[in-house]
């Protein structure tokens, strides 16, 4: 079986939409294994494994045919430096969706970086 990895950077304010694109993917790709990396605030991941991979995990019409892994910006050298420069904050979220694939543990050669206001209506 294939295996994909697949990228978020988001907080507990995209949990609908996250959740219902990891929904769509996992409908149209059952063949594939994914591994969902969720880069995000300290304080969101409690909320975010609660209300989207719990209940995704629970939906009986999918495959569970992934994992997940959260990680904070703050593992990012960059982010600690670009926060204690007193950078823009919607920057230095920008910087971690660049930098973030190179702290991802991934199970596949190639990781893709997703927004969580996508759908996915086919094949990957």
């Amino acid at each position: 079986m294939k295996s994909l990895d697949i990228l978020f950077c988001m907080d507990r304010n995209f949990v609908l939409g996250a959740g219902a694109l990891i929904a769509s993917i996992l409908k149209h790709n059952p063949d594939i294994n994914f591994l969902f990396h969720v880069f995000t605030k300290e304080e969101d991941i409690e909320f975010i494994d609660k209300e989207m991979f719990v209940r995704l995990l629970n939906n009986k019409q999918l495959i569970p045919n992934f994992k997940y892994k959260f990680y904070t910006a703050s593992i990012l050298p960059l982010y600690k430096k670009l926060q204690n420069a007193g950078i823009n904050m919607r920057r230095i979220i920008q910087a971690t969706r660049l930098f973030s694939p190179s702290c991802c543990e991934t199970i596949s050669d190639r990781i893709l970086y997703l927004d969580a206001d996508l759908l996915c209506l086919g094949s990957i």
